[in-house]
């Protein structure tokens, strides 16, 4: 994968049209702010620690491209495709995603991500993994999140209302919790001793007569 500069991948904008043929790039670390990817195919392509700050990436096809540590603060992804896409790291702080289907499924990775007053409104992240990721004064009206995982999230100051949460994933909290409750439960379900008396109350429920300790049987005998 040739590493390009951004001189060189905005003549090959140009050179192209409707922003196609753009697949498999190296454009990491690179400053492409404000840059109009709209309808971009850059699949597979690697983006990592890139500055993408105000970028027009609305209809782009992603799929599979590397964004990892990528600064998206502003970028348009409206209707993009994020299948598959690596957001580990990223900040997306303030974006609006405005689908009726969010394009990141189960393959994308969004742990550890900055999604901090990110718009979720309607969007359907079923089954994501958010470990990690920042969803500080995050809005989730009426977003569909069976299955996804927020459980080490932060999600101070985040809206939850009209989302329904009791189908997101709480394996790892439900797990925590069953350990616990059976170190619990050992702790204070306490096992007779070796030499606690074995017999068991007769019959009539009278309680068996107490053992008498050898130094008082001999005694008895004298």
């Amino acid at each position: 994968m040739t590493h390009h500069t951004r001189k060189e991948l905005l003549g090959k904008i140009a050179e192209v049209e409707n922003n196609a043929g753009l697949t498999g790039l190296d454009l990491s670390g690179l400053d492409l702010s404000e840059v109009d990817f709209r309808q971009a195919n850059l699949t597979i392509s690697n983006l990592s620690r890139t500055n993408l700050r105000g970028a027009n990436l609305k209809d782009a096809n992603l799929s599979g491209t590397d964004l990892s540590e990528a600064d998206l603060r502003g970028a348009d992804l409206r209707k993009a495709n994020l299948m598959g896409a690596n957001l580990s790291k990223a900040i997306l702080g303030g974006i609006y995603f405005s689908f009726k289907r969010w394009p990141f499924r189960l393959k994308t990775k969004v742990k550890d991500a900055d999604f901090s007053g990110a718009d979720f409104t309607k969007a359907d992240i079923t089954g994501l993994d958010f470990s990690g990721a920042d969803l500080s004064l995050g809005i989730f009206k009426d977003t569909k999140m069976a299955g996804a995982n927020i459980n080490t999230a932060i999600t101070k100051g985040a809206d939850f209302s009209e989302t329904d949460l009791s189908k997101i994933d709480r394996s790892k909290k439900a797990t925590t919790t069953a350990k616990k409750s059976k170190k619990s439960g050992k702790q204070k379900t306490k096992k007779p001793g070796k030499h606690a008396p074995k017999s068991a109350p007769d019959k009539t429920g009278k309680k068996p007569a107490k053992v008498k300790a050898k130094g008082e049987k001999k005694k008895a005998q004298k």
